[in-house]
């Protein structure tokens, strides 16, 4: 499985910007079949964890990025 780094603190940024909780960032995840909780979340978020290819795209769509850059 290929998995992916976010630079240090963008994913929080871009989370709060969005105005969403961490609980409800991994809801948005579940909704487009990735299967994480908020405790993921916070790992992605310090870094602990890197996204994995799924994740990335999922996030991509929920941030309107394009996940390949």
């Amino acid at each position: 499985m290929n998995s992916v780094g976010i630079r240090n603190g963008r994913l929080e940024q871009l989370r709060r910007e969005k105005g969403l909780s961490r609980r409800a960032l991994a809801a948005q995840l579940q909704l487009r079949g990735v299967d994480v909780g908020q405790g993921v979340v916070a790992r992605l978020e310090s870094g602990e964890r890197k996204c994995s290819q799924a994740e990335s795209i999922a996030l991509a769509d929920i941030f309107g990025a394009d996940w390949q850059k």
